[in-house]
C-alpha cells in the first residue's frame, strides 16, 4: 500500500484477528492496527497524515528540507527489496 510517497508493511495476526501495519522506510516507528481489511486503507492514511503533520517537521529540523522525490525513490527501493525477498507490501 502506498500513500503520499509512503509505503505500508502489513501483517495479519491470526491469534488477535487483527492487521498490524507500520510505515516502512522511515527511522520512526509509526504503526496502526485494525480488525478488518476494509479499515486498512483509512488507518494507513491517518497514520501517514499524522506523521506528516507531527513528525516530518521535526525530522526536517535535523536533516534539512524533505526531498519528496528522494523519499519516494527510497520507498520504492524498499518495496522492491521486500518483493525480491518474498514479502509483499
Amino acid at each position: 500500500m502506498t500513500y503520499k510517497g509512503f509505503v505500508a508493511r502489513v501483517e495479519f495476526i491470526a491469534d488477535d484477528s487483527a492487521f498490524i501495519g507500520r510505515i516502512a522506510g522511515i527511522n520512526d516507528i509509526i504503526g496502526f492496527h485494525v480488525e478488518s481489511v476494509a479499515d486498512l486503507t483509512s488507518a494507513f492514511h491517518e497514520a501517514v497524515d499524522d506523521d506528516i503533520e507531527t513528525c516530518v517537521p521535526k525530522r526536517q529540523k535535523f536533516i534539512g528540507p524533505h526531498d519528496h522525490q528522494a523519499a519516494t525513490t527510497a520507498h520504492d527501493g524498499a518495496r522492491r527489496a521486500d518483493r525480491a525477498g518474498g514479502r509483499s507490501s
